[in-house]
């Protein structure tokens, strides 16, 4: 009896011991799968539950955990542990697509371009994302930071040579980092040439989606009010100006191209013309924008209509209340129309917008005696 007792114990201790060692393995093994089914529904609360819950440095006994701790970690904010840890993993698991394009992610989020571009390559993601790669150099140029963009629309061309607002946006960062114009320009006439050729061939086939139509007129439209402004910003009204009128046609909703119409008709000298263009626009609620008004008034001015010029510099106020060049533009119409008084009122409300102008100063110094 007792041998027997002791043999029932035994076996219940030994039963209990392989049971946990089973719960132990099991709580193991599914924590990865877990985390990917997770991220799998799009758990985005659940993720960032768990990322801030977690230890910043925990250690993964896994390989396949380590890459689900590197993305709750950029969940959490923390890019430096997300890098590293996701490095890490791409090192021990070179072949697995998911960390490559995970490590690619975790770049992007850190700013460096060029390992989100690796990363993705490797996960056959590239030149899938294109758009990513187009928005970290749209970051960059907004920071003017032209060089560093305008490697990156370069290597996206490695990957597609036809990218016509590849071309163009890098014809543009090099003029604007004071590169070789000549590439510039060239970089710029090819993007404009094969957004125009894709957009014809796509219009001529009755088969194609409307949709689609929408995003070459729109490669095309960029393509050509960025070869208009060049040649603007260069001098050359006489090449800018059928660029700006075919964008216009290309985008009838937009202001920007018609008010470049009538900069490039001033700079000719030609107050008329830019009138005749800018006054319709004036009419229509998707052109009537402050540029526009600006321009118009100073087409006015130039053909010496003091009141007309007034009333449309006063429209771009009441459009643009808060913008600086359009208190400037009405001080310098308010200054040559007559009206000192309404000039000062005007520098110094650019001032307060603007107080380190020093053009702006010196007109104000000009005619603040003037004021009240």
């Amino acid at each position: 009896m007792l041998t027997g007792d002791l043999f029932s114990k035994g076996r219940f201790l030994i039963l209990r011991f392989l049971g946990g060692v089973c719960i132990l393995w099991a709580f193991v093994t599914t924590i990865p799968t877990l985390a990917q089914n997770l991220w799998a529904v799009g758990a985005s609360h659940s993720l960032l539950h768990a990322a801030e819950a977690l230890p910043p440095a925990i250690v993964w006994p896994h390989p396949r955990q380590l890459l689900w701790a590197g993305k709750l970690a950029q969940i959490r904010g923390d890019a430096e542990t997300a890098l590293r840890d996701l490095t890490h993993y791409t090192e021990v698991r070179s072949e697995d697509p998911l960390g490559w394009a995970a490590l690619g992610d975790a770049c992007k989020a850190h700013g460096n371009w060029e390992c989100a571009i690796v990363g993705w390559k490797r996960a056959g993601l590239f030149p899938h994302r294109r758009t990513d790669a187009m928005d970290l150099a749209g970051t960059y140029e907004r920071e003017d930071k032209w060089k560093q963009a305008a490697l990156i629309y370069q290597t996206v061309l490695q990957e597609n040579p036809s990218d016509a607002v590849a071309h163009s946006r890098l014809g543009w960062a090099l003029y604007q980092s004071g590169g070789n114009h000549s590439e510039a320009v060239t970089q710029m006439r090819i993007g404009l040439a094969l957004a125009s050729r894709a957009l014809e061939a796509y219009e001529a086939d009755t088969n194609n989606m409307r949709l689609r139509l929408h995003y070459h007129i729109m490669d095309a439209y960029e393509a050509n009010m960025k070869l208009g402004v060049y040649y603007h910003m260069e001098g050359q009204y006489q090449d800018a100006l059928p660029l700006f009128q075919r964008a216009a046609r290309l985008r009838p909703d937009v202001g920007w191209p018609v008010a470049m119409q009538g900069e490039a008709a001033l700079a000719m000298q030609d107050p008329e013309t830019a009138i005749a263009i800018l006054v319709p626009a004036t009419t229509n609620p998707s052109l009537a924008n402050p540029h526009v008004f600006r321009v118009l008034a100073s087409a006015y001015r130039m053909n010496n209509d003091p009141d007309q010029a007034i009333a449309a510099i006063e429209q771009a106020l009441a459009l643009d209340p808060s913008g600086v060049f359009c208190w400037i533009y009405a001080g310098q119409i308010y200054e040559w129309a007559g009206y000192p008084q309404k000039a000062a009122v005007a520098y110094r409300e650019a001032l307060r917008i603007d107080p380190s102008n020093r053009a702006v100063m010196k007109a104000f110094e000009r005619v603040k005696e003037h004021l009240p």
